[in-house]
């Protein structure tokens, strides 16, 4: 039995056998370098991502903080010319796209 095993090794050797196993493995690595760089990849994407959603809140945080002193101080106008300042409703409940 050795010896059968013994010649299948020394021909596939002989053959590029050798060769072909040094490819696969080649081959092997290779993808998965490039499963590695693709993840990598997907990764910098999504921290790019939430890098531009986070510059976004806070641009649109800016801007609600700006038309709030805005609204103060036309407010604060109003009624220090004795004028009447309408309802300004009830505050937004959590969950809700819109305020009343």
């Amino acid at each position: 039995m050795e010896s059968v095993i013994n010649t299948l090794i020394i021909a596939l050797l002989g053959t590029g056998g050798a060769a072909f196993i040094w490819a696969v493995a080649r081959s092997i690595i290779a993808w998965k370098n490039s499963a590695e760089l693709r993840e990598d990849k997907a990764v910098a994407r999504l921290e790019k991502f939430e890098a531009s959603c986070r510059e976004d809140l806070e641009f649109e945080r800016r801007v609600s903080a700006y038309w709030q002193r805005m609204a103060g101080s036309m407010e604060h106008v109003l009624i220090r010319n004795g004028l009447e300042v309408p309802p300004i409703g009830s505050p937004p409940q959590r969950g809700s796209a819109r305020s009343v």
